[in-house]
């Protein structure tokens, strides 16, 4: 079984997609730490550097519970950000008066 995060793939999608796949292959018995190798090999290099900063330097420090673990909390934390940044989109309004409104009438010679 082998595993690589997709280009621009945030990492909740990622493990979300992996434990899919795992649950599909679940007929091959592989132990635990062959499957957070699978996972961890197949991301890429920013998620890998994310992981072994978020485990206190190396991921091969931790058990395999204690890196399902780690992976299920990135995971929310990488979900709630996405949420996050959807929801602050939208349209920003600037009153007529605000600083840095009247800066830019002002360098466009208009009156305030």
């Amino acid at each position: 079984m082998t595993f690589t995060q997709k280009p621009d793939e945030e990492f909740h999608e990622a493990w979300e997609r992996y434990i899919e796949m795992y649950i599909k292959c679940s007929h091959v018995n592989t132990d635990s730490d062959t499957q957070i190798n699978i996972f961890f090999d197949g991301l890429n290099p920013t998620s890998k550097s994310h992981v072994n900063a978020s485990a206190g330097g190396s991921l091969s420090n931790k058990s395999a519970r204690e890196a399902f673990e780690l992976f299920d909390m990135m995971a929310t934390e990488s979900r709630n950000g996405q949420q996050n940044i959807h929801r602050k989109r939208g349209i920003f309004e600037l009153s007529v008066g605000s600083p840095n409104m009247s800066a830019q009438r002002e360098k466009n010679g208009e009156e305030n």
